[in-house]
């Protein structure tokens, strides 16, 4: 199983594609009913059922869940993910960057997927185009030649001052010498 989701306390245990894995704890959030909905859409979200492959997906995911638990309930939500409405949604996602509206769409497509308990009109709102787009990035140029012998004669310069320091380092060891002293 790629996720497995503890209720006592909750928590949820990845199982990564490279053989490692990692347990994220959940309890102690304002409200622990979303909380465990939300985490039950995670084994729908990992590999190889979804794109959580690596500890530092999942933790952005688990960062995420717990940020959507806590504005959630500051704005007053107490009930649970089935509970949610179009204009709650709405209004959170308003609230928070792109990137955390991104990321709240995924957590409840997959618990919709493991639960099939959303709202129709939620649903509907999850298929469709996000209200804040993510920023656009424009890609660095690239170096010109000139540039790359630069750098590769600046990093050549700068090993080779190490390897040489090291080995005067090395001929005072084998000396005997202390090098603070020696030199």
């Amino acid at each position: 199983m790629p996720a497995i989701v503890t209720t006592t306390p909750l928590s949820v245990r990845f199982e990564f594609p490279d053989g490692t894995s990692w347990a994220a704890r959940l309890d102690g959030l304002p409200n622990p009913q979303l909380a465990e909905d939300l985490a039950q859409g995670l084994p729908m979200l990992t590999h190889p059922l979804g794109g959580i492959g690596a500890r530092a997906t999942a933790g952005n995911y688990i960062g995420a869940l717990r940020c959507m638990v806590r504005e959630l309930t500051a704005a007053g939500f107490t009930g649970g993910a089935a509970d949610l409405t179009r204009s709650i949604l709405i209004r959170y996602w308003m609230s928070v960057s792109a990137f955390r509206e991104a990321d709240s769409r995924v957590l409840l497509a997959g618990y919709d997927a493991a639960t099939e308990q959303l709202d129709t009109q939620v649903r509907a709102h999850l298929d469709g185009r996000a209200l804040k787009a993510k920023p656009a990035y424009k890609p660095l140029a690239a170096y010109i030649e000139r540039e790359w012998a630069t750098l590769v004669d600046r990093c050549q310069s700068i090993i080779s001052d190490a390897h040489s320091a090291q080995q005067v380092l090395l001929r005072a060891a084998e000396d005997g010498m202390d090098p603070c002293r020696a030199g």
